[in-house]
């Protein structure tokens, strides 16, 4: 298994996108990590978006799939994310920016 971990400045810390692999480079599951330990509906929120992203991402069918899933999670705003190196505008938009690395060959 080959994981690779992506982090990201959030509004409560920094928000963890790991994307694992199998030993042939094949997309097996995506392990979202929110920002604050103490948040337990932010676990549940990222439990859930990493299982549907996990199950949309397996079963993405060409470039056109995977673009229609980075843009349902991109560029979504939220008020209190501060400035950022890579440009985040909220949690989601984080993930979107590992999705498009990961897997759009644009």
């Amino acid at each position: 298994m080959i994981a690779k971990t992506y982090t990201r400045k959030s509004c409560e810390g920094s928000i963890r996108v790991v994307v694992n692999r199998d030993d042939n480079g094949r997309f097996c599951s995506i392990q979202i990590y929110p920002p604050a330990k103490e948040n337990n509906c932010g676990y549940s929120w990222a439990f859930a978006v990493q299982d549907l992203l996990t199950f949309s991402l397996k079963r993405a069918e060409g470039q056109r799939e995977l673009k229609l899933i980075h843009k349902a999670v991109s560029n979504q705003i939220c008020n209190a994310m501060p400035p950022n190196e890579h440009h985040c505008k909220s949690c989601s938009d984080a993930i979107g920016q590992v999705i498009k690395k990961e897997f759009l060959n644009d």
